[in-house]
């Protein structure tokens, strides 16, 4: 009889080529269902930052600064960290693009929602009239005040197997005071801190697989004092003197300047206001690297003639039985030049405003009278000329 177990190699030999293939088609199908993935570049950074008021922390704002001016600006630069994002993908997804974003949002908002305003998001403060708006800068981007804000960062598009990482960096902080109202006149208010919104950062990717963390939650501390007194100030009554029509032969003569003055009296300290988030500039590492350059109050003065102009630069005088005709005021400064009394934005005037509480400042001017028609007519010559002191 012939021997019939020759055929049990050929059989194990296939089976074991088959167990092969098996294998083969098990691991190549293990491969193709790894899918995309990102997740953070170090899931245990997480950071919570106090920005703290910087510089001396108190202001004069006057009470004219228009609307939307900026009251106070800082720029705060924490330690820089890198934070990002790292991703991986099969081989039958590529290529691949990977699209990375930076995102930051309100956490809370103690004194309410933002107001818009352009492109910015002006936050209220518990000092009415004083609105709030943050700023978020990186190497490559700063935001515009809007918040939230989301950045799509340059996409990545990659064709061959290898694991990406993504960094990024948030480079500074910065608020804005912003006057968003008038503001009740006080010998000084704070604007604390504790009333600005707290805001997180975060990072993430959209595509090929959605990934978000948070790295920053950033508070707010300290407080911004706000002196917005205004100087105390009354009428002025000048004596022009008695004159003879013979003083005023012919149109544009007139007579000689008198002397008076506008007294100030308890005026506030003049601080100045910051408008300049470059200006004042801390580092966590460094300390404080910017200077505080305070734009300088100032003071103006605005005239309006109560009895009507002849012209910008003469106010006409009080009618009626027995009045003088064919003459009006003048107002001078110190250098006997004639100001327009019409003048909308007024003067500059020049006074050396101190930041001592309770100071006194004087303005001089002249007046005089003014002849302006072809006749005149002797009689009273009362005139009177409103003035009023704009506060910036």
């Amino acid at each position: 009889m012939k021997p019939i177990n020759i055929l049990l190699l050929p059989y194990r030999y296939y089976q074991s080529v088959l167990a092969s293939l098996i294998l083969s088609f098990l691991t190549l199908s293990a491969f193709d269902a790894h899918a995309a993935a990102c997740e953070s570049w170090d899931s245990s950074y997480s950071r919570n930052i106090a920005v703290p008021i910087i510089g001396p922390g108190v202001i004069t704002a006057g009470e004219d600064l228009p609307i939307g001016s900026i009251l106070y600006a800082q720029t705060y630069t924490p330690k820089i960290d890198t934070i990002g994002y790292k991703c991986s993908w099969s081989r039958r997804e590529l290529p691949i693009t990977i699209q990375p974003y930076l995102q930051g949002q309100t956490l809370i908002s103690p004194s309410g929602p933002p107001t818009e305003s352009g492109n910015k998001s002006v936050f209220p403060t518990n000092i009415p009239g004083v609105g709030l708006v943050i700023y978020v800068k990186n190497a490559s981007t700063e935001s515009t005040g809007k918040m939230p804000f989301k950045w799509s960062q340059p996409p990545v598009t990659e064709t061959r197997l290898l694991a990406r990482e993504g960094t990024e960096k948030t480079d500074s902080i910065a608020i804005e005071l912003i006057k968003t109202g008038p503001v009740v006149s006080s010998d000084v208010q704070q604007v604390l801190a504790s009333s600005f919104p707290w805001i997180v950062l975060s990072n993430g990717v959209d595509s090929p697989f959605s990934f978000y963390r948070p790295y920053w939650t950033i508070r707010f501390s300290g407080a911004v004092s706000i002196v917005t007194k205004t100087c105390q100030v009354s009428d002025v009554d000048v004596n022009l003197g008695k004159h003879l029509l013979s003083d005023f032969s012919k149109v544009g003569s007139a007579s000689k300047w008198k002397d008076f003055q506008i007294t100030l009296k308890n005026c506030p300290p003049f601080h100045g206001y910051q408008s300049s988030r470059l200006n004042l500039h801390q580092d966590e590492i460094m300390g404080d690297i910017g200077s505080n350059a305070f734009i300088k109050n100032k003071l103006t003065i605005i005239f309006n003639s109560v009895n009507g102009y002849h012209d910008d630069f003469t106010a006409k005088l009080e009618s009626g039985d027995n009045a003088a005709e064919g003459l009006g005021l003048q107002i001078g400064n110190k250098n006997e030049s004639v100001l327009n009394i019409r003048k909308a934005n007024g003067y500059n005037t020049g006074l050396p405003l101190t930041q001592v509480d309770g100071a006194n400042y004087i303005i001089p001017l002249k007046a005089r009278y003014y002849r302006f028609g072809d006749t005149v007519k002797g009689g009273k010559a009362n005139g009177a000329i409103a003035y009023t002191i704009n506060y910036y």
